[in-house]
């Protein structure tokens, strides 16, 4: 293959990785499986080449990307198949960008002059991580020609595009627009199910900020989780804890931080879950189909 992937200190690439595996196909099949025969493919390409194979702490770190990238293609061909006013999109890390940039301008005013600056007031801060994915509404009219395309195959340029079409949403999206928030975890290991708690928890601690900020409660979003791994009985307890946002308002009733969490070892579970996840978002209040 002409494409490299691996680097010369050993490293991967991980566009280009994924993007070798599947240049003729679509993703399908058991979600470990996909992810191993990624690593196989560099391990094979590092080898042929005489590069450093990558250290499994680096396949570790990709495998996370290749799996968001996969059901972030897969959320993608949902959307358009279904030509709804939505779009599904991967969120980089915050280093890369903060969750508030993807706000239009008046509401990223409101976030500024009102929740960061008292809790800068107080000596507080809101440290909050991005969620994997992320559903918005938005008028697909307005969106770009390759916004339209289906996804055939996961080459090096459709990872490339999935991995920066989040740019397309900064300084864009209005207060009322997010509909969920997706957290993806290959495992629940150590304190990953918590994690996906304090997420959700968060991200719904701020929507509800900008309901106050607004006075409108006409919106809602939504929290997920999907793991490729066996989700226990008491991992679904912990997927019950409360928002700590909802048990401080006497006013309203107590929300879960996470609506649902979505067991998804095969690319036919990713489906399932996409299917109702889009269900759901379509009867949010924010939601307007396209015509």
């Amino acid at each position: 293959m002409d494409a490299e992937f691996v680097d010369a200190k050993g490293g991967v690439k991980k566009e280009a990785a994924i993007g070798a595996r599947f240049a003729n196909e679509f993703p399908e099949g058991n979600i470990e499986e996909l992810l191993q025969s990624i690593q196989a493919t560099v391990i094979s390409y590092a080898k042929k080449n005489k590069l450093k194979v990558p250290a499994q702490a680096a396949f570790n770190n990709a495998r996370g990307d290749w799996l968001e990238l996969i059901l972030a293609a897969r959320f993608w061909n949902a959307v358009i198949d279904r030509n709804i006013d939505m779009l599904v999109l991967r969120l980089p890390n915050v280093a890369k960008m903060e969750f508030i940039k993807i706000f239009d301008e008046e509401a990223q005013e409101r976030i500024q002059s009102g929740l960061m600056r008292t809790l800068e007031e107080h000596d507080a801060r809101l440290d909050m991580s991005n969620p994997d994915l992320i559903g918005v509404r938005i008028d697909r009219s307005s969106l770009p020609p390759e916004f339209h395309k289906r996804l055939d195959s996961l080459g090096a340029a459709d990872a490339h595009m999935l991995f920066d079409a989040y740019k397309h949403l900064i300084g864009k999206c209005p207060y009322n627009s997010i509909l969920f928030g997706v957290s993806i975890k290959t495992s629940l290991r150590g304190d990953r199910r918590y994690q996906i708690v304090h997420e959700g928890s968060i991200v719904k601690a701020f929507i509800a900020h900008l309901q106050t900020r607004y006075w409108d409660t006409s919106f809602e979003t939504k929290f997920y989780g999907a793991v490729t791994d066996n989700v226990s009985d008491n991992d679904h307890e912990i997927f019950r804890t409360a928002a700590t946002h909802s048990i401080v308002n006497v006013f309203s009733p107590s929300v879960r931080a996470v609506d649902k969490v979505y067991h998804i070892p095969t690319t036919d579970d990713v489906d399932d879950m996409i299917e109702k996840i889009i269900n759901a978002a379509s009867n949010a209040p924010q939601l307007n189909k396209a015509s």
